[in-house]
């Protein structure tokens, strides 16, 4: 029933992902269907949407709605030649993976796509959306612990305190860092030119 009156509400996306998400949780299988229903509308909505605070709002609804199939359209309105290169379309689609990234797996294609927006021939501009795109990339590939433990790996200490506090606005770079180190390492020697050393 939801998923045919289309809403438009971030938090009930989001409260439907929890309930899909939750294992035994009444209604599991209508949320699941539900999340993707909305996900479909949402991208058809998004093609003839006629503003960019429209946009904006489809992009943070496909964020929330964390289906692999609204990766694709977020990584659509980023870059060099993302569908709208308003700033405030670009910041809703970088914040929209960083809502999603944290339920779901990004593709191998997914994860190289992001990559590129990057370090590749048409990388995002908009210094905001950069910021998050870093982050994302970071929890994508490793995860936040596991790129914490990474990067402690590598400097030889294990820091007690907050990873906030400590690195405070440099966290999201060394994370990055630490995940295309890992990245690199696991190609064996293919991987080789891309460590850092």
């Amino acid at each position: 029933v939801i998923a045919r009156l289309r809403p438009r509400d971030v938090e009930l996306a989001h409260r439907l992902r929890e309930i899909a998400e939750a294992e035994g949780a009444p209604g599991r299988t209508a949320a699941t269907s539900a999340l993707v229903e909305l996900t479909a509308s949402y991208a058809a909505a998004l093609e003839n949407a006629s503003s960019h605070d429209e946009r904006a709002l489809l992009l943070s609804l496909l964020g929330a709605t964390a289906r692999p199939d609204s990766i694709d359209v977020l990584l659509r309105y980023l870059g060099g030649e993302a569908e709208d290169d308003h700033p405030a379309v670009k910041q809703a689609a970088a914040r929209g993976l960083a809502d999603a990234v944290r339920v779901v797996r990004f593709t191998a294609d997914q994860l190289r796509g992001l990559g590129e927006l990057l370090d590749g021939p048409q990388p995002e501009g908009d210094p905001a959306a950069r910021a998050i795109l870093v982050d994302v990339l970071g929890r994508a590939t490793l995860g936040e612990d596991q790129a914490l433990t990474v990067f402690n790996d590598l400097i030889g200490r294990t820091p007690k305190g907050d990873p906030a506090d400590l690195y405070g606005a440099e966290k999201s770079r060394l994370l990055r860092a630490a995940a295309l180190y890992e990245s690199s390492r696991s190609l064996g020697e293919a991987g080789w030119p891309g460590m850092i050393e």
